[in-house]
């Protein structure tokens, strides 16, 4: 089973590397890391795009300024998860 990690990305530059590392660390490997920027002023977009390209199950979605609420909404209509989310 495939797990999807949705992770809001706004301003976290500081944090982001700590974030996306933990999740390499983990021993399940099946999952999809969707980082959705919501129009980061930062760093935060330079250090996701590393990681995208580094590792194909980390995918970037960037959006305006909508914040984390709209974070669920933004993947349902993408329509890219498949598994339902655990709240």
């Amino acid at each position: 089973m495939t797990y999807d990690l949705i992770i809001p990305i706004y301003n976290i530059e500081d944090h982001l590397d700590s974030c996306l590392d933990s999740i390499l660390c983990q021993t399940h490997g099946d999952f999809r890391a969707l980082m959705v920027d919501d129009g980061s002023t930062d760093h935060s977009p330079l250090i996701a795009q590393g990681y995208a390209a580094r590792d194909p199950r980390f995918i970037i979605l960037p959006k305006r300024k909508r914040r984390t609420v709209r974070c669920q909404e933004f993947r349902t209509r993408k329509s890219l998860l498949r598994v339902s989310p655990v709240c």
